[in-house]
């Protein structure tokens, strides 16, 4: 068996190449948009998969609007998340219940963190694109 790290980096590098092949085609604007709204591994890795409502049946709506998420849109990352080491540090260890995050906000326990599956540039580059919104 492969060492975790192995399989660990492997998919990671598969995960940016998606992104990679996705700005290139035209489908995304930035890595982060693309990592946002990335389809592989049926959504898996894809934060659009609960912050857009229609992305998990194919009718995708607003990108980061909400669904099972809460809406990342219209300036609403900043204004939860104060500076962008927080939402960093939220998004790579996920979301546990009651405990408090960013400004005035209580975790549900339904957010995954994504430490293990994306590398630190990946999430800074998620982190730009939901700062955009």
């Amino acid at each position: 068996a492969l060492p975790v790290t192995t399989v660990k980096a492997a998919r990671q590098a598969d995960i940016q190449t998606a992104a990679e092949k996705a700005v290139a085609d035209g489908d995304a604007d930035s890595i982060g948009q693309a990592l946002f709204n990335l389809d592989l591994g049926s959504g898996a890795y894809s934060c659009a998969r609960c912050h857009t409502l229609g992305w998990s049946y194919g009718q995708p709506g607003v990108s980061g609007q909400g669904a099972f998420g809460w809406n990342l849109t219209g300036g609403s990352v900043n204004s939860h998340f104060a500076n962008e080491e927080q939402l960093v540090g939220f998004l790579k260890s996920g979301s546990e219940y009651g405990k408090l995050y960013g400004l005035n906000g209580q975790g549900s326990g339904r957010m995954p963190g994504f430490g293990a599956l994306l590398t630190d540039e990946q999430i800074r580059e998620i982190v730009d694109y939901v700062r955009s919104l």
